[in-house]
């Protein structure tokens, strides 16, 4: 995994490491596991459905996931999109929200895989 790329596509990767205790192989093989997930496939599903209950489960355990692994611009999307599904922004748009967490999400799945 090549540090500098992962780092330009906005994920914390020494900060990350730290959350594995400094083991940058078992950090590496949970940051790949994040994007051989199914997650973003159901928020869409979700999303597209307006099954919003569903989308805020999903979307919350997409924050979670990627706040622990340091997907730090992937993560700060996907809280506003938990933001904008829990009611707390009312004129917050969902969709617009999950296609910019999904370009955010595929530029690091890029980085991360090369």
């Amino acid at each position: 995994m090549d540090r500098e790329k992962v780092c330009a596509a906005g994920v914390d990767y020494d900060e990350g490491v730290r959350r594995f205790a400094g083991k940058s192989q078992i950090y590496e093989k949970y940051l790949l596991k994040l994007f051989e997930g199914h997650l973003m496939e159901d928020l869409q599903r979700e999303l597209e459905a307006k099954d919003y209950e569903g989308a805020f489960r999903t979307a919350h355990d997409l924050k979670g996931t990627s706040g622990n692994l340091s997907v730090n611009m992937f993560y700060n999307k996907v809280c506003e999109l938990v933001e904008i599904l829990r009611g707390n922004v009312v004129d917050g748009d969902p969709m617009a929200a999950f296609n910019e967490a999904m370009r955010l999400y595929e530029l690091a799945e890029q980085a991360v895989r090369e």
